[in-house]
């Protein structure tokens, strides 16, 4: 006959069956959502949900990783999911309205290709297909320095609307013909 289970060993079997179903339902959830998002238009995908969704498979493959050294979908899973996460921030940057002509002329010559306005869509796919996540670093700082950009113009223009509003006293220097000093500054 049949040599009959333990306890353990039937805990273990349980256990075991738990994690490799979490596996496979992962891993069907990641086709359907990965398919989705790089068959998306760039610009229309809500990144807050992808990174939601990206750090649940994240996590579940650093279970599986653990729980299934042997498993021959748990390496190949991980891959494709750390591969699709490291785009994500790309597409935050390229995707920043901070961005203008002068910064968008930039990125075409780094990347070495325009991406079109709304005219044109191109897909998260279509970036993906070609490494645009090699440029993550360039991209980074260009939309790094266009934020910093448009935060230092709206303080300019804060500025030059209060310094409209003032008036100075502008008072003759000593005796010296075309000096001139502010006179008394209030407030």
């Amino acid at each position: 006959g049949l040599a009959s289970a333990t306890w353990e060993d039937i805990e273990e079997l349980k256990e075991e069956l738990m994690i490799k179903t979490k596996l496979w339902t992962t891993k069907a959830q990641w086709i359907q959502s990965s398919t989705t998002w790089v068959t998306a238009a760039y610009d229309e995908i809500d990144i807050d949900e992808v990174m939601k969704q990206m750090n649940g498979y994240r996590k579940t493959c650093q279970q599986c990783e653990y729980s299934l050294p042997e498993n021959k979908v748990v390496p190949q899973l991980k891959q494709e999911v750390n591969d699709f996460y490291l785009t994500i921030p790309v597409l935050g940057n390229i995707r920043n309205p901070a961005l203008r002509e002068r910064h968008w002329e930039n990125i075409h010559e780094i990347i070495g290709f325009d991406i079109p306005n709304t005219e044109e869509e191109l897909t998260l796919g279509q970036l993906m297909d070609r490494d645009i996540k090699r440029f993550a670093d360039d991209l980074d700082e260009i939309s790094s320095t266009a934020t910093n950009e448009t935060s230092l113009e709206r303080m300019l223009d804060k500025l030059s609307k209060i310094w409209k509003k003032l008036e100075f006293e502008v008072l003759p220097y000593k005796e010296k013909k075309n000096v001139y000093i502010i006179g008394s500054v209030d407030d």
